[in-house]
């Protein structure tokens, strides 16, 4: 139902807009967890398109869900090579909360491709973004992730220990009334530009956290 909404706003405001980018790469992300590719790759390069137009930050953003797609394709090597592109990217732009966040993402790839060293490494590195700051969403996602790795490099209990230490609690996707589609498609459009947004991810103030901790 939710891609639904988006096919909707999309129609509703077919102009290249920046925030048309970031919903583009949200519908892309949705995509791929649900298992339709083709659909994720019809967002995907879409969304690809307009942002080598903008460039900057929106072009990152799009690399890294680029990555996202690609592991979920089972294109494991595709992946970490965008992915690093992605790191790369988040950090000459200096946003810290997204480098915590591809690098839980490059812990999965690496447990995908059986690189269980990697996948610990990559987690270290987000780690090391997030305690600091305070910040508990990604670092949770990570350590599960990183249990991950342990109980499949045969040591269960560091494995329980981090599985216990990456419970998180989920949120209810808010999707537009007909009325608000109708009348501002375009803030539709800007509020369904980031996945963990849409999903009610408590990230606001973690990930702001993560930002001004550099400052």
């Amino acid at each position: 139902q939710g891609l639904m909404w988006f096919d909707r706003l999309f129609e509703r405001d077919p102009e290249p807009s920046p925030e048309r980018v970031g919903a583009l790469r949200t519908a892309a992300w949705f995509s791929a967890m649900q298992g339709n590719l083709p659909r994720a790759t019809r967002y995907l390069d879409e969304g690809r398109t307009l942002a080598e137009h903008e460039g900057g930050l929106l072009a990152v953003r799009m690399t890294q869900a680029t990555a996202f797609v690609a592991m979920f394709s089972g294109e494991y090597d595709l992946a970490a090579r965008h992915f690093d592109a992605a790191l790369r990217g988040f950090e000459e732009f200096d946003d810290v909360s997204q480098q915590a966040h591809t690098w839980s993402l490059v812990s999965l790839n690496s447990v995908f491709r059986g690189d269980i060293d990697a996948a610990l490494a990559a987690y270290d590195a987000c780690r090391a973004l997030c305690e600091p700051a305070g910040e508990h969403w990604y670092l949770s996602y990570a350590s599960w992730i990183a249990g991950l790795a342990h109980w499949l490099a045969g040591r269960p209990v560091e494995a329980a220990d981090l599985q216990r230490a990456g419970g998180v609690d989920g949120g209810v996707v808010r999707l537009p009334e007909g009325g608000e589609l109708r009348r501002h498609p375009r803030q539709c459009l800007q509020r369904h530009a980031d996945p963990h947004a849409l999903s009610g991810e408590p990230l606001g103030a973690q990930t702001f956290a993560l930002q001004v901790r550099c400052l």
